[in-house]
């Protein structure tokens, strides 16, 4: 027997020295390309959407990110606090000597214990009280020989900022009301990462179930190959076929090994990727199941969808364009308080026994002028991010529109494709076996039918993808905590309106 060169791609041998060692390579190839199985679970969306919102890790970690905040929220509010102070302790006295009842120029010591206690606390205007009371014990000498000092005395310690601190632009209200936003800000960004790593895994859902659907035609495709490769041998050992076509079908057998192979490898990372996903550790293979959203009669809706309608109403619902915008706010109250530490500072004391004006300034103002570079920075940074956001808003809602409607019409396309296909096929293998056609014509149509339903399987994995992206970027999914399972999987499989 002489013996025939077949060329083959992806790694396949160049040369096999007989038919039967070419099928045994090939299967031997075959196998040692496929995944290893591993143990699965089917999931529906509902488990997939449940689980991410229990076990997702940025989800958690936004959790996290909103306790900081939190505690950011109450440091800010600590000096508004009411404070307890109180001191005791020794003090040594300069008095003056008594001599027969009559005060003299002469100075003695005397030993006291000086005890003073008060509570005070700062308020949001800026005036700060410290009211308590001052007293001695044992203090070894008169109120007259002490000039009054060891007398009981109350103290008022009111204190009242002109200038510098004075008012609702003072450092403490400004840094209070800066972390209020950016509390705020930080639950608007826990909403829209829940939102996002939700869209994230349904849309590795939708991946992986179109894999899998895609397995199964091109499963059926290869059994077909295998029947056209055992008649097209028959037909040359019997030697009624040319060894040329046993040699294009070998190669085409081939090819269908490489796509199944091909096909499997991607269903076991999409896999992992779905468990991921779902807050898993990419151990597990779940296998989705179910149905792509319903595509009959979305067409002339999809159609009347306004880009720009649905853009301004984005930038009002988005949680991560108000996050952004209450980021602005923040930095806003800083550069307010900023502004006002570079005055100079200015206060009235109030006590029982005086009353007095303290003045300080700085004569450099590093400290204060810095503070200011950093706020008007920290502004302008959050503002330039803001429009960006919005510009991006629009960008990824035009896309996604335009990719969804592109979507409906070559399913449309393909889905009239695929029926007629079927019809062809039918009228193909009625030929084939009342002898009218080849096998050769029966196979190739079956290819073709093969390709157009995979086809079919792309066009709805595009429009289920592009559907669940323009939802995130129209804010449209609610992820709230007493939203049912069932409200938030159907979000994913319905088309929103302006």
């Amino acid at each position: 027997m002489r013996q025939r060169k077949f060329m083959f791609r992806d790694g396949l041998p160049a040369s096999l020295l007989s038919r039967s060692k070419c099928v045994s390579g090939l299967l031997a190839w075959c196998l040692m390309a496929a995944p290893v199985c591993a143990s699965a679970q089917t999931v529906l969306l509902e488990d997939v959407v449940r689980s991410v919102l229990t076990q997702s890790p940025q989800i958690l970690l936004e959790n996290e990110r909103v306790r900081r905040a939190e505690g950011q929220l109450q440091r800010a509010q600590g000096p508004f606090d009411w404070t307890a102070s109180g001191e005791s302790g020794w003090e040594r006295l300069y008095v003056s000597e008594a001599n027969n009842g009559v005060l003299t120029d002469n100075l003695r010591e005397i030993d006291a214990w000086r005890t003073t206690i008060g509570v005070g606390r700062q308020f949001r205007n800026g005036i700060t009280v410290q009211p308590g009371v001052s007293f001695y014990a044992n203090a070894g000498g008169t109120e007259a020989q002490t000039q009054g000092l060891t007398k009981v005395r109350p103290a008022l310690n009111l204190t009242i900022p002109l200038l510098r601190g004075f008012g609702e632009d003072s450092e403490v209200a400004t840094n209070e009301r800066a972390a209020v936003h950016g509390l705020d800000a930080s639950r608007h960004g826990r909403e829209y990462v829940a939102q996002s790593a939700l869209t994230n895994a349904v849309l590795v859902f939708w991946r992986c179930l179109a894999l899998k659907q895609q397995l199964a035609i091109v499963e059926e495709d290869q059994r077909g190959a295998a029947d056209f490769l055992e008649s097209i041998r028959a037909f040359v050992e019997s030697g009624e076929g040319e060894p040329a076509a046993l040699d294009r079908a070998l190669a085409n057998q081939a090819v269908q090994n490489v796509t199944l192979s091909r096909t499997r490898a991607s269903i076991q990372t999409c896999r992992r990727d779905l468990d991921v996903a779902m807050g898993g550790d990419g151990t597990r293979e779940p296998v989705p199941e179910g149905a792509f959203p319903e595509m009959d009669g979305v067409t002339e809706p999809a159609s009347r969808l306004n880009g720009v309608t649905l853009a301004d109403d984005a930038l009002a619902r988005r949680e991560d364009v108000r996050a952004l915008s209450l980021q602005n706010a923040a930095q806003a109250e800083l550069v307010r308080g900023a502004r006002d530490g570079m005055q100079p500072q200015v206060n009235v004391s109030v006590d029982p026994q005086r009353v007095m004006v303290r003045v300080s300034q700085s004569l450099g103002r590093s400290a204060q002028e810095g503070a200011l570079s950093e706020a008007l920075a920290g502004e302008s940074e959050s503002r330039i991010n803001l429009r960006q956001q919005e510009s991006q808003v629009r960008l990824e809602i035009a896309e996604n529109l335009r990719g969804l409607q592109d979507a409906l019409i070559n399913w449309q396309a393909l889905k009239e494709s695929a029926a007629a296909m079927e019809v062809i096929a039918g009228e193909a293998e009625r030929r084939y076996q009342t002898g009218f056609s080849t096998r050769q014509e029966y196979r190739s149509v079956q290819e073709e039918t093969a390709a157009i339903q995979r086809q079919v399987i792309e066009a709805q994995l595009q429009y289920a993808s592009y559907l669940g992206a323009l939802r995130l970027a129209l804010g449209r999914i609610d992820a709230g905590e007493d939203v049912p399972t069932e409200t938030l999987t159907a979000q994913f499989r319905s088309l929103p309106v302006n």
